[in-house]
């Protein structure tokens, strides 16, 4: 390929960039003028990037308009298709079945494939005493040879992924980030989700309600919690009802057993009429902690989830919740996994999914 040729090609990878970023929106009017300023190409190299794109139907000419950004379908025909993607999770792999968040979101990464599909399963053996903060370390050059890219589902561990991400092997986290990564990352809003789940109960006319999750801590491990966390106190300060001392019920390490010993102490001291849960999985506990103390659930404290992995508690209760399709998480990791074949020089790129709220059951108005 000689010198003007790869910079066309360079220039176009830097296009879909653009547009990957959500830097050029579909439908954006492509000016060359402004290109040319933007990417400090010449106008031959330009020129010469956007006639090919418009060929290919990343670009669209329209009469009296110009040259726009055309639309997903369009500029789905220019990546690569994913065929053989290896999931890492700090888990086993038993729970690619058997946890419902894992599973679901395994499944929409399987069906985004191309077929033959190859998924292969990089996670701890049964012996293994690692978690989701330590897991499975791949060897980049082995790993480069089995599959296309890598997509780490509940495995929370920057340097271990940077290291593929720098052996040149595409690396999507899901629901993990952190301002150090070289990888890219699919999440949801969760801050939205905090947010959503304490206005809801603010709605109902609580005033004093605890967020029972991770309180706030610099170097927490999972970034997830610590943005419902701050999503609960936006609710509540616009609120006006966000205390000096935030009603904050802290559970350890992320661990749900200790809870039915704790919870009750922590309720008679501080009286909440609700809670925000960070995780859904912690409402079995909480409701056996309540129900230690003699309160029914939501006749005497309501509950709103700032996740959405249960549907329901013990005793049918539907909870109020989060809704989140964890398939389209799954989808989008493979989405960005092709992109990053398609631009390989673009900066991480983190596609975050808009969250919506569910009432159920487990909350009334006071």
């Amino acid at each position: 390929m000689n010198a003007f040729a790869s910079q066309v090609q360079a220039t176009k990878e830097r296009m879909r960039g653009l547009v990957f970023r959500g830097e050029l929106p579909e439908g954006t009017v492509v000016r060359e003028d402004d290109l040319r300023r933007e990417l400090g190409e010449s106008v031959r190299v330009v020129r010469q990037a956007l006639r090919e794109l418009a060929r290919e139907g990343f670009l669209i000419r329209k009469p009296r308009v110009g040259t726009v950004v055309g639309g997903a379908a369009s500029a789905g025909r220019l990546l690569p298709r994913m065929r053989s993607v290896g999931i890492l999770t700090g888990y086993r792999e038993s729970a690619l079945k058997s946890d419902p968040f894992i599973a679901r979101v395994a499944y929409g990464i399987e069906q985004s494939l191309l077929a033959p599909r190859q998924v292969t399963i990089f996670a701890q053996t049964p012996s293994s005493k690692g978690g989701v903060d330590d897991p499975p370390r791949l060897e980049p050059d082995e790993t480069k040879r089995r599959v296309q890219g890598v997509i780490a589902l509940e495995a929370n561990h920057t340097p271990s992924l940077n290291q593929l991400v720098a052996a040149g092997l595409p690396v999507v986290a899901v629901d993990y980030y952190d301002p150090a990564g070289a990888f890219d990352v699919s999440a949801i809003d969760h801050q939205g989700a905090g947010y959503a789940a304490a206005a809801h109960l603010l709605r109902l006319g609580h005033r004093r309600i605890a967020f029972a999750g991770e309180g706030p801590r610099a170097g927490s491990s999972d970034p997830t919690w610590q943005d419902r966390l701050m999503g609960y106190l936006r609710a509540m300060a616009e609120s006006g009802h966000l205390y000096a001392q935030p009603l904050v019920f802290d559970i350890r390490f992320r661990t749900h057993r200790h809870i039915p010993a704790a919870l009750p102490d922590w309720h008679r001291a501080h009286t909440p009429s609700a809670y925000v849960l960070c995780s859904s999985r912690s409402a079995p506990f909480v409701l056996e902690a309540l129900g230690a103390l003699g309160l029914r659930c939501p006749h005497d404290v309501s509950l709103a989830c700032a996740d959405g992995t249960l549907v329901e508690a013990p005793g049918g209760l539907r909870l109020s919740r989060l809704r989140v399709d964890y398939e389209d998480l799954g989808e989008n990791a493979v989405r960005l996994l092709n992109a990053r074949l398609a631009c390989k020089d673009a900066p991480p790129v983190r596609a975050i999914l808009p969250v919506d709220f569910e009432v159920g059951d487990s909350s009334r108005a006071v």
